[in-house]
């Protein structure tokens, strides 16, 4: 007796497992990891207000438009997760660098 009736309806089984887990299985991740330091070693009082802005546009605004845009694709697939990478910077500060750690 030949084996490949067996074979085959295991192969289809598998492909209809998979099919099924595809559709039951919705999980999503985003990690935002986006950051830019300006002018490292500028005190605050000497660091232009452009230079300031430029630095909150990626770090701040940047990791707002991402979760504005990810938050409803999470919801339309059920759910998910969202990780905002931080700096240390941010805990503790740094001389030079009052912008990177502000933000």
């Amino acid at each position: 007796p030949s084996c490949r009736p067996m074979f085959q309806r295991r192969r289809i089984a598998r492909i209809w497992s998979m099919r099924q887990l595809r559709s039951m299985v919705s999980w999503m991740l985003h990690l935002n990891n986006e950051a830019i330091s300006g002018k490292s070693g500028v005190p605050l009082h000497e660091m232009s207000v452009e230079s300031f802005q430029s630095v909150m546009a990626v770090n701040v605004v940047g990791v707002f438009l991402s979760m504005k845009y990810e938050i409803p694709a999470m919801m339309k697939a059920g759910g998910g997760s969202i990780v905002n990478c931080a700096s240390i910077y941010g805990h503790n500060g740094g001389l030079g660098i009052s912008d990177y750690a502000t933000s």
